[in-house]
């Protein structure tokens, strides 16, 4: 059963901003490349292309060198308690509680290695970019193999563990490779150039960088939308971007101004004078999460005291749930949906209030 509550029960308005504060350094910032997140120490790495140097950031976001034993780092990626770093040597395993480097997985015939994820079974995944191919490492085993070859441009890599895809991006394409077989699907083409990292938010939207628009822009993460949303610009050339997902945090690395940008995602809360807001007209919005297993939220909102349907129906059009039918006061709502007896699959809702109707697609993944 949908439990049903209004968004505004304490009287306060949601507005979406977006706080942006960047980093300098202190100098420490050589090419910043990529950004990771250490969630157990709450610390950021940031990777130099052009001096191979680590930089640790703190709470407090002031920085140091953490390892520089690399000539040149590109991707980071934090795993089983060590952090990795792709570069010019090979793949770099450092210790997270001292920094010292653990040792270095050397890839024969590699000429760019950039970016760098892993698997839910441990395995790395690191993009070359002048071979056009993408490495499958068994880290504990320095086992390698070219996991997918072919591919011109290739820069930024993305795991999403449920369901289980290996995004990637190159030019200005983001393209989907199929862990069973190692086929390449094209995902989408943006309306940006010089595509450069990828990252992933609670809600399980797709973020990417663009050197060509210097800015990051937003896909729902079944790409319904032909063109992406504009979440932030006036970058300078940014690389591989990272999301925090725990404080809601993007990081971007400004590779050709030697700053680090962190921009709050954060939904920013303010009081109204106790009174409950009257939207100015119907908007249905994004369920969260989404992919989501097995509750949902749904937000909606109405400008007047109308009768209102919502419902959910299966990929196929057959109705599986009706969440509400009847009055609501104007304001802003919002339903959970347990779909706990349902099997994993895409399901619309839907909203009508008067002459309105509205849906929107949502992932239900067990």
């Amino acid at each position: 059963m949908p439990y049903y509550k209004s968004v505004f029960s304490v009287s306060l308005l949601i507005l979406v901003l977006l706080i942006a504060f960047g980093v300098y350094g202190d100098g420490l910032f050589n090419e910043p490349e990529s950004v990771v997140f250490d969630y157990d120490s709450n610390r950021y790495f940031v990777s130099n292309k052009n001096d191979g140097k680590i930089i640790v950031l703190d709470s407090l976001l002031t920085g140091s060198v953490f390892n520089d034993t690399l000539s040149s780092c590109r991707g980071l990626h934090i795993l089983d308690g060590h952090l990795y770093g792709a570069g010019t040597e090979g793949i770099v395993e450092i210790d997270l509680e001292t920094g010292k480097t653990v040792r270095i997985i050397e890839i024969k015939g590699r000429t760019f290695l950039n970016d760098i994820t892993s698997d839910t079974l441990g395995n790395l995944y690191v993009t070359d970019s002048s071979q056009g191919k993408i490495y499958k490492i068994r880290p504990e085993t320095y086992f390698y193999t070219d996991f997918a070859t072919g591919l011109t441009g290739i820069n930024g890599i993305l795991y999403i563990p449920d369901p289980e895809l290996l995004y990637f991006c190159t030019g200005r394409d983001i393209k989907r490779v199929d862990l069973a077989d190692s086929s390449v699907t094209e995902v989408i083409r943006t309306y940006h150039g010089q595509l450069d990292g990828l990252a992933i938010d609670s809600t399980g939207y797709i973020y990417f960088s663009s050197w060509g628009s210097d800015g990051v822009f937003r896909y729902d993460p079944l790409f319904s939308l032909e063109e992406a949303d504009t979440i932030s610009t006036g970058h300078i050339d940014p690389a591989d971007i990272y999301i925090n997902t725990r404080d809601n945090i993007l990081a971007v690395p400004n590779y050709s101004d030697n700053t680090v940008d962190f921009i709050d995602l954060t939904p920013i809360i303010t009081d109204v004078d106790g009174e409950n807001p009257v939207p100015e007209g119907f908007e249905l919005y994004q369920n969260y999460p989404n992919p989501f297993n097995p509750i949902t939220t749904i937000r909606f909102q109405v400008p007047e005291y109308m009768w209102t349907s919502l419902d959910v129906y299966n990929i196929t059009g057959q109705k599986v749930a009706t969440l509400l039918n009847g009055f609501v006061q104007p304001g802003f709502h919002s339903i959970d949906w347990d779909a706990a007896r349902l099997s994993s699959g895409v399901y619309i809702y839907s909203i009508v209030v008067g002459d309105y109707r509205v849906s929107r697609k949502m992932v239900f993944v067990k």
